[in-house]
């Protein structure tokens, strides 16, 4: 098996629509208002940071990874309280 990951930059025809995703997630992961803003956005803002497992034999995804580009100086005490939704919103 020789699995790569190229971003969706690289591989467009390989995303799944955000709608059609979230389909596939359990019901509680729809239930942040912020991320389910913000979603679709970073995927189609950001394709260069979002990636693709792909299995080259089998020429199938096995996984999407996706990510939020945010700074950080590293320290703890500086991270946000609210998490990934003052990410996202950020």
């Amino acid at each position: 098996m020789a699995i790569g990951f190229p971003t969706m930059a690289e591989r467009p025809d390989l995303r799944v629509p955000a709608r059609e995703l979230m389909s596939m997630w359990p019901d509680f992961m729809h239930q942040d208002p912020v991320a389910n803003v913000f979603f679709g956005r970073v995927r189609d803002e950001h394709a260069e940071l979002q990636f693709f497992a792909w299995d080259d034999e089998l020429e199938q995804v096995l996984a999407e990874g996706e990510t939020v580009p945010t700074a950080w100086d590293g320290d703890p005490e500086t991270l946000p309280s609210g998490g990934l939704d003052a990410v996202l919103e950020a």
